[in-house]
């Protein structure tokens, strides 16, 4: 971290994947992250950020960027490949003149795994496989200054899209409502979900995937003490 805090960043070596048949060297997984706040510096941990703020940090704009890179972290015994997550993130969040808050954020993953025939890797039943492809997600959020009851309306829209390589694109486009009583402590939300996301499944990206387009509305709270 330089002295004015604006930039942080974090690096990174990990153990990796346990398995002597995939990665009988031991390679180790190595990670880095860089985050620059141009607009008010957040306050969190290390390089850890938070979706929304609700307005208590004033106006932030913070773009970041993180690499992970592990040698012989994916595949078989036969035919192990290395792996590489690139993602690019953004969040803004700024105040308006009626103290409503508006928060945009972005994110863009890209996973590779390299040196690896996956056709061949996916038949076999002691495949460690990782996702291979591109991932997207945006949302817009406003947080009406009007306190209603115990708290505030934070309406939002949000898009998720994945694109793996070697099988079907799924995405999911999702709006609702929060009910912010105590900031991430306390929150309803109620919640509704488009798309074949969930048919297609998160993990299965075999080249035969299949799955409908469904509707899905959800209640949650979140409670934290």
């Amino acid at each position: 971290m330089i002295p004015n805090k604006r930039l942080k960043y974090a690096v990174g070596g990990f153990s990796g994947l346990d398995n002597d048949d995939i990665n009988p060297d031991r390679e180790l997984q190595y990670a880095v992250r860089l985050a620059y706040h141009f607009w008010n510096i957040e306050d969190n941990p290390g390089y850890y950020t938070s979706s929304t703020y609700y307005g208590k940090s004033g106006d932030v704009l913070t773009l970041a960027a993180s690499n992970i890179f592990h040698r012989d972290g994916a595949g078989t015994a036969t035919d192990s490949g290395n792996f590489r997550g690139t993602d690019v993130d953004l969040l803004m969040e700024k105040v308006l003149f009626n103290e409503g808050v508006v928060t945009l954020l972005g994110e863009c993953k890209n996973y590779e795994i390299s040196s690896l025939d996956e056709d061949v890797a996916r038949a076999d039943p002691d495949c460690f496989c990782l996702f291979d492809g591109d991932s997207f997600s945006t949302g817009l959020l406003y947080l009406f200054p009007q306190q209603i009851g115990i708290g505030q309306f934070q309406p939002y829209v949000r898009y998720n899209g994945v694109y793996p390589d070697g099988s079907s694109a799924r995405d999911e486009f999702e709006t609702g409502v929060n009910y912010v009583i105590d900031g991430h402590n306390a929150r309803v939300s109620l919640i509704y979900q488009y798309g074949d996301l969930s048919s297609k499944g998160i993990f299965n990206f075999g080249p035969d995937v299949r799955g409908d387009s469904e509707s899905a509305v959800k209640l949650g709270i979140q409670l934290q003490l």
